[in-house]
């Protein structure tokens, strides 16, 4: 009522954001996977996103950990805001062990740097595909020695001493923004 007003009165205050996580989800937290995945989306009303973090339960289940509807786009401090809410709620989060998952948008990793230091971070492979492509072009990645021909092999790689090999075979013959890209 405070923030929405009684609902036969006038609107008291605008709503800038709702933060929201389940009762379930506390309980079930530090018994899911170490992989934490965060993405937002644009809401049809308005001008809201909604911001979600979710990790997989031992039976391959997906647990949601924290839902945010906050006003306006996906910014550095509306995710500044959804982070800080996840690393309260569920401290969790923020271990060496966990590891998070989510698109390059620049607001969502500058804050993860900021509040969540202890977490590894990574981005997910089909955003980081589309955005080769949209940087680099290079159609399904078939010329060699381009950006996303050798992001593609890279993906196929099983292994940490795999990867290496491959980086070291073909990083030196490559442009250097392509392999600064692929680097980062």
């Amino acid at each position: 009522e405070k923030s929405l007003g009684l609902e036969d009165g006038p609107e008291v205050k605008f709503l800038t954001g709702i933060l929201m996580s389940t009762s379930t989800s506390k309980t079930v937290a530090p018994f899911l996977e170490d992989v934490i995945q965060a993405d937002a989306a644009h809401m049809s009303f308005g001008k809201y996103t909604l911001f979600s973090a979710y990790a997989g339960s031992a039976n391959g289940k997906m647990v949601g950990l924290g839902f945010g509807i906050l006003f306006g786009n996906e910014t550095y401090e509306n995710w500044k805001t959804f982070w800080s809410f996840l690393v309260k709620t569920h401290p969790i989060v923020n271990l060496p062990s966990k590891n998070i998952i989510t698109d390059q948008d620049k607001g969502s990793l500058a804050s993860i740097r900021q509040i969540i230091l202890d977490a590894g971070l990574f981005h997910c492979a089909f955003h980081r595909r589309q955005n080769i492509k949209k940087k680099f072009g290079g159609g399904e990645g078939n010329m060699p020695l381009t950006c996303l021909w050798m992001y593609n092999l890279l993906v196929k790689c099983s292994s940490v001493a795999a990867i290496r090999f491959v980086i070291q075979k073909y990083f030196d013959k490559m442009k250097p923004a392509h392999v600064a890209y692929l680097s980062a």
